[in-house]
């Protein structure tokens, strides 16, 4: 579908609504009825299914991305709701300007809004036009999204010399290929400090890791950037691949998704056994483990207070189990971490937050950072075990709880389908206990 191409001002999306250090200063941002004429309008951004006829592969790599599902995500709908009627959430728009970024430029969205209802546009979430029609990422780093879009003829990426066609105009800008382009809306500092920051934490591996957000979410491959230009070039997916599954279960690619996500987990970290120690008594065991980060964040990151990053371990004598830790209560939980009375010896990697929507305060880190190395120790009775003892050791990653979800009226969420656990490393070993056989 050839568009009218019609060059508009350029547009930043925090002078819709400006995020104050991350809280309050911004209230409500102007809607389309307020005759607020200098706002785009929706109809100047197409919709991402006009773009699939010259680019069918990044079109459907996007259609089962997470940020194809940004706008209709039933947890997001949940919390933007909550944050606003009980949290007392100031700023009407701090949720939605990364969910729905057309929504927002345009004042078709703000406050609680209702998913049945939103205009069929805003559907999209992060859509073709939230990157490509975006001239600057934005160069502020406290909350303010301040990335600048550009509806009109032009698309902005990361090609040399692109072909022409009579679609649009094609113009390279470097931020294409450089981490700061996923800033705006993956990095939330707040009065109190950092919170989600996954571009903070990257910066700080930056000088070791190399690499940028693109080359693990974006992996490179050979192709044609549109359909029968005959010109091989180096492309990137767009699954944006990253820990969560779509939460609707009509929602495309779903397996393929879920297999992208799992082989990305495989290069999060290593975890192995260093050693197994009995004691001289031979009544217990010592067992050193060792795991390494392997990201460029924090592992987890973003949204880290929701994750579970765990170590399950498991010590076997022939089919009986002498010793386990890590393991699932009958909803599908974890333990608490350091105290519960259930698993005390659970090894969580997670973060504690208070104050979610106005003050946005981390209370506790316990998040493995990037290339950290650290040392784990269980030590248990045999319990009367004798001969070989089996060890099993899992580090594993599941994106929400089940207690998450319930806590939000979700808990028909709380399945396989949507909440997999996923295996990032794993280590075995057998030790023959003194005087056993």
């Amino acid at each position: 579908m050839q568009r009218t191409l019609k060059r508009r001002a350029v547009f930043s999306l925090a002078a819709v609504a400006a995020l104050v250090a991350g809280c309050g200063g911004g209230g409500d941002s102007p809607t389309s009825g307020d005759g607020n004429d200098s706002l785009p309008k929706l109809a100047d951004f197409p919709f991402a299914s006009e773009c699939k006829d010259c680019h069918p592969d990044h079109y459907n790599e996007w259609s089962g991305s997470r940020h194809a599902h940004s706008f209709t995500d039933p947890v997001f709908f949940h919390f933007n709701k909550t944050s606003i009627e009980d949290d007392g959430q100031v700023n009407q728009t701090f949720c939605l300007q990364c969910h729905s970024p057309v929504g927002v430029v345009t004042g078709e969205v703000s406050g609680v809004v209702d998913p049945e209802t939103v205009p069929e546009r805003t559907r999209d979430g992060v859509g073709c036009e939230a990157c490509h029609f975006m001239i600057d990422p934005g160069l502020d780093n406290e909350g303010t999204f301040g990335y600048l879009l550009e509806p009109g003829i032009t698309q902005y990426g990361n090609l040399g010399e692109p072909v022409r066609n009579t679609f649009h105009l094609s113009e390279y800008r470097s931020f294409f290929e450089e981490s700061s382009q996923c800033r705006n809306c993956h990095n939330f500092v707040s009065p109190n400090g950092p919170f989600e920051v996954t571009w903070t934490e990257w910066v700080g591996s930056f000088s070791a890791m190399r690499r940028e957000c693109q080359e693990c979410h974006m992996p490179a491959y050979q192709g044609e950037a549109a359909v029968g230009t005959g010109v091989t070039r180096t492309l990137h997916r767009h699954e944006f691949v990253g820990a969560d599954l779509a939460y609707t279960a009509d929602f495309p690619n779903r397996d393929r998704q879920r297999a992208a996500i799992d082989s990305l987990m495989k290069t999060a970290a290593t975890l192995e056994i260093v050693s197994v120690e009995e004691s001289a008594e031979g009544e217990s065991l010592f067992v050193s483990l060792r795991v390494k980060c392997l990201t460029g964040h924090n592992l987890p990151s973003g949204v880290s207070f929701n994750r579970d990053v765990w170590i399950r371990i498991a010590a076997l004598s022939g089919s009986d189990t002498i010793y386990a830790s890590g393991l699932f209560d009958e909803d599908g939980n974890l333990d608490t971490p350091g105290g519960g009375t259930r698993d005390p010896d659970l090894k969580k990697f997670y973060a504690l937050a208070a104050n979610r929507t106005e003050l946005g305060e981390i209370t506790y880190d316990n998040t493995l950072k990037p290339l950290e190395e650290r040392e784990i120790g269980y030590r248990f009775p045999m319990a009367g075990a004798s001969g070989t003892v089996d060890l099993n050791v899992e580090l594993l990653f599941r994106a929400l709880s089940p207690a998450f979800l319930e806590g939000a009226g979700l808990s028909y969420l709380a399945t396989d389908e949507f909440i997999p656990v996923f295996t990032i490393d794993a280590d075995s070993t057998s030790i023959v206990l003194s005087g056993g056989g």
